[in-house]
């Protein structure tokens, strides 16, 4: 949306400062990918857009009922033929297509994987993932899940695969330097929230500074996400840098913390599998390193 008019002339803007300043600049983008079309292609490339991020919402029936259009009914194969094109006119290093399913479509995923003919898969790289609200109350153990992920790997995919998030930080909302910038100068520190006025962290001025809104911002990122009970008695502390700071801010209740935030079953979960699949190797300890 708002491409020629927003889009393009800042992001143009940003390419001409960093080559003026001899700044390495590479883009990504998430998005739909619904209008994505063959004329963006150059400005992907003026832009060194090496990253995209385009979700699909289950198989093609069931994405179409949740993502449709007034004057259009498969919004699907229209995303898939945008893939398609960035993979065969761009080919970026990383074209994620991140599959959102629910307790109910998750069976049926896989569907998706003849949309595409093979030999374009290899340029795709596959990430599936349960919808949040939908794992509180039906969560898919983690096995299945990596069962149906290696189907898309044996049928040509590349596949995201995280057994444990060891980044040496919990989220980039929590680096320093991390910023969002939004189109009307307000700045946040996550992207994944309502850009509401109350919850801004700060504002761009005219001149390109940031004057952050330091109490705010310090309730977010003075607090370490392992700073509460179960992550203190948790023995996967070292691994997992604790909760996500920015839902952290927003919740007073012990309770609430451990229900809804907490990533020790997950971790324990991946564990378990992993050893799993460890132990049908015949491999001595000392070779889990070769473990994929």
């Amino acid at each position: 949306m708002c491409f020629r008019n927003i889009i393009e002339p800042i992001a143009l803007e940003i390419t001409d400062l960093c080559n003026r300043y001899n700044i390495y600049l590479e883009s990504g983008i998430t998005t739909n990918g619904y209008l994505i079309n063959e004329e963006m292609i150059p400005f992907f490339c003026n832009t060194n857009m090496q990253s995209f991020l385009i979700t699909l919402d289950s198989s093609k029936d069931m994405h179409n009922k949740v993502r449709f259009q007034r004057n259009a009914s498969n919004s699907y194969q229209k995303i898939v033929d945008n893939i398609i094109l960035l993979a065969e006119k761009l080919e970026p290093k990383d074209l994620n297509l991140r599959i959102n399913f629910t307790k109910e479509s998750f069976n049926s995923i896989t569907n998706i994987i003849n949309s595409f003919y093979p030999k374009i898969r290899k340029k795709i790289k596959v990430s599936l993932v349960q919808i949040i609200q939908d794992q509180r109350k039906n969560k898919i153990p983690i096995h299945e899940i990596e069962t149906t992920r290696l189907e898309f790997e044996k049928a040509g995919f590349m596949s995201a695969r995280e057994i444990l998030k060891t980044k040496g930080y919990r989220c980039h909302a929590d680096l320093y330097n991390q910023v969002i910038i939004n189109y009307d100068g307000r700045v946040f520190k996550c992207p994944a929230q309502n850009f509401e006025k109350e919850k801004e962290d700060g504002i761009l001025t005219k001149k390109g500074n940031i004057i952050w809104h330091e109490n705010l911002l310090s309730r977010k990122m003075c607090r370490a996400g392992f700073d509460n009970d179960t992550c203190m008695n948790c023995k996967y502390l070292p691994v997992c840098f604790g909760l996500c700071s920015q839902k952290l801010s927003n919740v007073n209740v012990p309770e609430d913390i451990n229900k809804y935030f907490s990533y020790c079953n997950d971790i324990e979960n991946y564990v378990n599998m992993a050893m799993d699949e460890f132990k049908k190797t015949d491999l001595g300890l000392a070779h889990i390193s070769k473990y994929k």
